[in-house]
């Protein structure tokens, strides 16, 4: 699967050649295809730091909604606003 700005992707990968397996839902399949399903009912609009591939992949495994890819950056901006905010403040 692959969520873009265009919409959800499903392609069927018949060689996995250079492609690889990174992670396999083995512990929860039954919740994993409900919550898949109950994503796509949804069907959500792609954004890159809320709503990316990373996003659907972890709620599908979890039922947490995350992106570490994503989430490193964003703190780092969020901390660089908060100290240019302080910054004009003591002005």
């Amino acid at each position: 699967m692959h969520f873009t700005p265009l919409g959800l992707r499903r392609r069927v990968i018949y060689r996995l050649r250079p492609w690889a397996v990174e992670r396999k839902v083995d512990a929860d399949e039954p919740g994993a295809l409900t919550r898949l399903d109950h994503f796509l009912q949804r069907n959500p609009r792609y954004h890159f730091a809320l709503n990316n591939c990373e996003h659907v992949v972890s709620f599908v495994e979890t039922g947490e909604a995350q992106s570490p890819q994503v989430q490193g950056p964003l703190v780092a901006a969020v901390l660089v606003a908060l100290f240019a905010l302080l910054s004009l403040s003591t002005i």
